[in-house]
């Protein structure tokens, strides 16, 4: 299986209008962990690297070693899954203090295979046999607005500790286009 790298996702304010309103038309919205970006590659082999794409030598990322450690204890588990890229975001504290319960776990962003990515619902059900990886709430379907995105916002995170979302990522998986919004003081730089 060749490399995959998860897409840089571009802020709301940062996108294109006309790019926006074809989110907005068939929106999915998922709340936006703080934590790693990994990936688990289930091909002919099964490996695990992160955002940037495979494992490379000597990471000194300060939850690098906890994601390694997950995913030697539990490489078996995702032996029946199907073939593609398993991107996830690993829970760690990074600018936004999280729950103890939900450190070092692995939740499903999007799986990535035949050039795309599944719609989260298909996604989901790949894995659904496998308890360890975690899959995210959807907090709204269908056309949105600038209104639904701020009631969104403000809707209370179950995975941190002052109860705050770091933000949302809006999906269009029709037409492959994702953004992303911060609750208001969690402004990422990136």
């Amino acid at each position: 299986m060749s490399e995959k790298t998860y897409p840089h996702i571009l802020k709301l304010s940062e996108m294109k209008k006309r790019d926006v309103d074809i989110v907005y038309e068939n929106a999915s919205i998922y709340e936006k962990l703080d934590g790693g970006n990994v990936q688990i590659d289930i091909g002919d082999n099964i490996t695990f690297g992160y955002r940037s794409g495979k494992n490379k030598p000597g990471r000194d990322i300060y939850w690098a070693k906890d994601f390694e450690k997950f995913f030697w204890l539990n490489k078996d588990s995702f032996s029946g899954l199907k073939k593609g890229i398993y991107f996830g975001e690993f829970l760690a504290s990074h600018r936004i203090e999280n729950k103890e319960e939900y450190i070092n776990n692995f939740f499903l962003i999007d799986i990535f295979v035949d050039g795309k990515f599944l719609d989260y619902k298909p996604a989901r059900k790949r894995v659904k046999d496998v308890p360890i990886i975690k899959t995210l709430d959807t907090l709204y379907e269908g056309k949105i607005n600038d209104i639904i995105i701020k009631k969104v916002l403000d809707m209370e995170s179950p995975y941190t500790e002052d109860g705050r979302p770091e933000g949302i990522v809006i999906k269009n998986y029709d037409k492959q286009l994702f953004v992303k919004t911060y609750y208001p003081g969690n402004e990422n730089p990136d």
